[in-house]
């Protein structure tokens, strides 16, 4: 009898030690007073229903993770969270992180973050920052976010999710997975005079938007909007925001067509010194007063606007196809 309890006991510690380590966190590199950071590129494929990290700084080592110069590439097949790099920071003035490779994560499960922590991050060079779920997917997930970079385009895949934050410096080609680009905050974010953003999608957010540098937005239908308030709060625009509208492939708009720039509440003005509008196919800008015009939160197409190939592109595509085609020929 004694020897069956015995049994039991292990049997039910083994289950034990098993159920702990499925909950366990999975990382591919945990940074140290001795190994503050990566030097190696760090590819993972796991299926989890757990946190997996590619990169983890946890207290009191978050301090000494500075930078991260190689590539992570995290996925995770189950249903736990994922992050790139992650608790990059103690506190508000905690550590400032450079980021100069690319960053992927992808997870079937709750959410994809690709930067999570506390800190000042920095860009460097032209990197890709990814974040692809089922569910919620973040670029980047602070408490503070102050956001800079040392030179380059930076391509950004997945929203924000921060209490607050400044956009300090950079140039930036931000896109989601989803329909639309999700700023999901507390208080609000400020972009300051001399970023430069180039969204791929609408832009929604739940808190205040303060706006002082360029931002382009791609247009495809005249029914969308631009930007999405959907709180109370206001957007807010600066003596040196600039804003353009970039007419993708397929828009079309009609004489006295409008489309609306921002569904919520703003402080300052559109006009003709802010804002304008470029056909994505010739480069081409339209001009203020003749082509379109400014009023609140809408823009006024004065004419016929279609967005299609000029008859000399369709010529050169036809030439390198035929061109293509006659090589083909001839190793035939």
């Amino acid at each position: 009898m004694k020897t069956n309890i015995l049994k039991i006991s292990a049997l039910c510690a083994s289950l034990s030690i098993l159920a702990s380590s499925a909950n366990a966190q999975i990382v591919g590199f945990n940074v140290t007073d001795t190994n503050p950071t990566p030097t190696s590129n760090i590819s993972m494929v796991e299926n989890s229903s757990s946190a997996v990290y590619g990169v983890r700084a946890q207290n009191p080592y978050a301090s000494y993770l500075t930078s991260v110069s190689v590539k992570v590439d995290v996925t995770n097949t189950g249903t736990g969270t994922v992050y790139g790099v992650g608790n990059v920071g103690s506190g508000a003035g905690a550590s400032a992180i450079t980021i100069s490779n690319d960053i992927y994560v992808s997870t079937n499960g709750t959410s994809a973050t690709a930067i999570t922590g506390i800190g000042a991050i920095t860009l460097q060079g032209d990197i890709t920052i990814s974040a692809k779920s089922s569910n919620a997917m973040y670029s980047m997930s602070m408490q503070e976010l102050r956001l800079y970079s040392n030179g380059g385009i930076h391509t950004l895949f997945g929203g924000l999710s921060i209490s607050n934050g400044v956009i300090y410096s950079g140039k930036y080609i931000w896109d989601s997975y989803g329909s639309f680009i999700y700023f999901n905050m507390n208080s609000g974010i400020s972009i300051s005079a001399g970023v430069e953003i180039e969204f791929m999608k609408s832009l929604t957010t739940n808190a205040a938007l303060n706006v002082y540098g360029s931002l382009s937005f791609h247009v495809g239908d005249i029914f969308s909007d631009i930007m999405t308030m959907t709180s109370s709060y206001a957007m807010t625009i600066g003596s040196s925001a600039q804003f353009t509208l970039i007419l993708d492939y397929g828009f079309e708009a009609l004489t006295d067509d409008s489309l609306t720039l921002v569904n919520g509440t703003i402080t300052g003005s559109f006009d003709s010194d802010n804002v304008s509008i470029m056909n994505s196919i010739t480069g081409e800008y339209l001009n203020y007063g003749t082509d379109f015009t400014v009023s609140g939160r809408e823009v006024t197409f004065l004419r016929d606007i279609t967005v299609i190939p000029e008859p000399s592109t369709y010529a050169a595509i036809i030439g390198v196809l035929a061109f293509g085609l006659a090589i083909y020929r001839r190793r035939k």
